[in-house]
């Protein structure tokens, strides 16, 4: 399930649209159980968006969210 809102620049007169997903579909691209998804939500850990009971997450917040706890691996000794 995909929505879509509209999101106006600091500006005011540039619209960008911006890519909502529902938390099976985030739960399918990180290969992560739902219910881990739903902890990190309850911890306030996991960007999202309540609209009424559904959580939704914003493409662009969860990457950079994802860029943000992605560890880099050194080189092997």
């Amino acid at each position: 399930m995909e929505t879509r809102i509209e999101d106006r620049g600091a500006t005011g007169d540039r619209q960008a649209l911006r890519r909502l997903i529902d938390i099976i579909e985030l739960a399918e691209l990180w290969s992560v159980p739902k219910a881990t998804l739903y902890n990190w939500v309850n911890q306030g850990r996991l960007p999202h968006v309540k609209l009424g009971r559904c959580l939704r997450f914003d493409v662009a917040q969860i990457e950079e969210f994802r860029q943000r706890c992605t560890i880099s691996v050194a080189g092997k000794r």
